[in-house]
């Protein structure tokens, strides 16, 4: 098994990463401030204290009154203190800060200023990770700006939703957070704050992408920062030729975004260009947390890039220990570099991003650096990086990032555990490598010498478990029903990788319980391609095919996604979807296939045809409607080859007659 990891962790992967982009605002900041203080007066000003919101390194938009009153004196004292203690991180003093701002513009019955606190209080407590207090003051502010229909009233209004977007997609609800940054988008054109609404496009953008429309989620982006394209690609020129005089700050956040997205649509040239570019306006901005952000995803890009360099045939083996340093920004030329220099390449920018301030960024440098050490097998990284992981985790509040970071690396302690000790007992071994969780059917290929790793630097299954039940505790206290179906998910999976398999069995259909109530087919699945599995290995033939087949109906809908599922850096097709097909036709080609079961396999081989072309063309046939060849000539026969676990099977078709097949044992599987 070489290659990524699962489409799941494709998926989880992605709506990390998309997390990490700042929204920054860059706007003239005095023309609207001028005009509102002749309309308004001096307390007005203070409403657009709340633009801050949409920027964590964006400073404070505040004109200071000629002659304030003491009262504004004290009020502005608890604003500024609000403000600067949210800059430096010290998020506990800027949150008592901002609810005593709160309480005195209450007492005065200065509802806007009310409101405006309340929700920089609300985003202060998000970045402590106190989900409940953040909606309260969200939603008390909300409501304080009910009926309300002035400009300054439309302005908080548009920068609420837009904190409310960021709190709604911090706990899972990216649909929700989607719609909420539409709503700002709009309000912030009826007042003319054009790069507000920028930011808010960009902002669902990132949603789009947590949803998996990376079409839609590219035209979104493309149209915000109006770049000429075609599509979703763009010419060296135009993006040279971009205006970036003003609001250089959302073209830095909204290329990386672009990068991203050009990414996971398999354009990686293009992406390479538009993060390059990024690059250039964040270093010359001196905007060192946005550059250690985009150093981040140049190492994804180069990382997918080595995967794809790597041919079927190679072995990894051959770049193991070969991490050297490596310059994040060079240009390597497609075809001529080797999997090995986009590792090194990978691995520099990895290393880069880690030096950032914030602990996310650093967090998801230092688990891909992991993945590509084990995957390289590169294995002094183990040992360095996994203590550094594990205290960054214990470090942050939680949120669905944190969540996504503590599942990736129970994942890959999986992979390590399940090479090194594969299984309880050698019977158990041996089903198990017929039939292992899918979380494990793409872990890279682990030879592990005597000097290589010792197994007491590896957690062992109880400690990778108690990891992924802390998960599963912080998901539950989230609400966040889709990431506690994945952690049970994984919970499920070490349960079928230490031999209990029947309680693997009782989990994974918790999860698709649980997954039956949202819409999210590409988790399901994968869980049930677990089911199946389960089934297998219990000898439940019947059972087993129930569950593949209903796992290739949810791949068969998700045909448009599957082309774009590619945004992983752990993510290949081959390893990843194209088992559930095989698997499928391997189980409908038992000893004596029925003509029923035979016609289902050829009709699952054509769908398996289909998606590989989908996937190598990276272009959805979405107009496709195959039909049987006898339709279009009575007269032909046709043979469907399909290569499945242990043997390769050949299936006649031919018009008006019974389908007919052999089987031959493959020497490997």
């Amino acid at each position: 098994m070489a290659g990524g990891f699962s489409c799941l962790q494709g998926i989880l992967a992605a709506r990390q990463e998309a997390s990490f982009l700042k929204r920054t605002l860059d706007r003239p900041r005095f023309r609207l401030q001028q005009s509102l203080t002749r309309a308004f007066g001096w307390r007005s000003l203070l409403l657009f204290l709340l633009c801050f919101c949409l920027a964590l390194s964006q400073p404070f938009l505040l004109a200071q009154p000629s002659v304030p009153s003491p009262k504004d004196r004290s009020i502005s004292g608890l604003v500024g203190s609000g403000q600067g203690l949210f800059q430096s991180g010290q998020y506990e003093r800027a949150a008592t800060a901002w609810q005593q701002a709160a309480e005195v513009y209450g007492a005065r019955g200065d509802r806007l200023n009310q409101a405006m606190a309340l929700s920089n209080l609300s985003l202060t407590e998000q970045q402590l990770g106190q989900w409940d207090r953040a909606t309260q003051a969200l939603n008390k502010s909300l409501g304080l700006l009910q009926g309300q229909n002035s400009i300054p009233a439309h302005q908080i209004l548009a920068a609420t939703l837009d904190i409310q977007g960021q709190l709604q997609r911090a706990t899972g609800q990216s649909k929700t957070a989607l719609k909420t940054w539409e709503q700002a988008a709009d309000l912030y054109g009826k007042v003319g704050d054009r790069g507000s609404a920028t930011s808010a496009r960009i902002n669902q953008a990132q949603a789009l992408q947590d949803l998996g429309l990376y079409p839609r989620a590219c035209q979104t982006v493309l149209e915000a920062l109006t770049l000429p394209h075609k599509g979703c690609e763009i010419s060296e020129s135009s993006l040279q030729n971009l205006n970036v005089q003003t609001a250089k700050s959302l073209h830095i956040v909204g290329l990386r975004s672009l990068g991203n997205i050009l990414r996971a649509v398999g354009q990686l040239e293009q992406s390479q260009m538009v993060l390059q570019k990024s690059w250039q306006l964040a270093k010359a901005s001196d905007d060192t947390q946005n550059m250690a952000a985009i150093a981040l995803s140049l190492g994804n890009t180069a990382r997918i890039a080595g995967n794809k360099a790597s041919s079927v045939q190679q072995k990894l083996a051959s770049t193991a220990g070969t991490l050297l340093p490596a310059n994040c920004l060079s240009t390597l030329t497609p075809g001529t570099a080797t999997a090995a220099q986009y590792y090194q390449q990978a691995a520099s920018c990895y290393r880069q991003a880690e030096t950032s301030a914030a602990p996310s960024i650093v967090t998801q440098a230092q688990l891909n650096l992991l993945s590509l050490g084990i995957q390289t097998q590169y294995w002094s990284l183990i040992p360095e990086l996994l203590p550094k992981i594990q205290t960054q985790l214990a470090q942050l509040p939680p949120s669905r990032n944190t969540l996504t970071a503590q599942l990736k690396l129970a994942q890959n302690l999986m992979c390590l555990q399940s090479a090194v000790n594969p299984a309880p007992s050698s019977e158990l071994s041996k089903e198990l490598s017929k039939f292992p969780s899918p979380l494990l059917e793409s872990c890279p290929t682990v030879a592990l010498s005597e000097n290589a790793l010792q197994r007491s630097q590896i957690p062992a299954w109880p400690e990778i478990q108690t990891l992924v039940s802390t998960a599963l505790q912080q998901a539950q206290s989230l609400e966040d029903k889709e990431s506690e179906a994945n952690a049970l998910g994984y919970l499920a999976a070490i349960s079928q990788q230490t031999g209990h398999s029947s309680e693997a069995q009782t989990l994974t259909e918790q999860v698709l319980q649980k997954i039956s109530a949202f819409d999210e087919p590409e988790l399901a699945y994968l869980w049930q391609w677990q089911l199946g599995r389960l089934h297998q290995l219990q000898g439940r033939e019947k059972e087993a095919i129930a569950a593949y087949t209903l796992s290739f109906g949810t791949l068969q809908s998700l045909r448009r996604d599957l082309v774009a599922a590619d945004s992983d850096i752990q993510f290949t097709f081959r390893d990843s979807v194209e088992p559930v097909y095989r698997e499928l036709v391997d189980l409908q080609l038992g000893a004596t296939p029925s003509q029923e079961n035979l016609k289902q396999a050829r009709d699952v081989i054509e769908s398996l045809q289909l998606a590989e072309l989908n996937n190598f063309f990276r272009e959805a046939c979405l107009d496709a409607h195959p039909q049987p060849i006898d339709r279009l000539d009575p007269n032909a026969a046709v043979l469907y080859g399909v290569i499945l676990p242990q043997r390769l099977a050949v299936i006649l078709s031919m018009p008006g007659k019974p389908c007919v097949t052999t089987k031959h044992r493959s020497r490997q599987r």
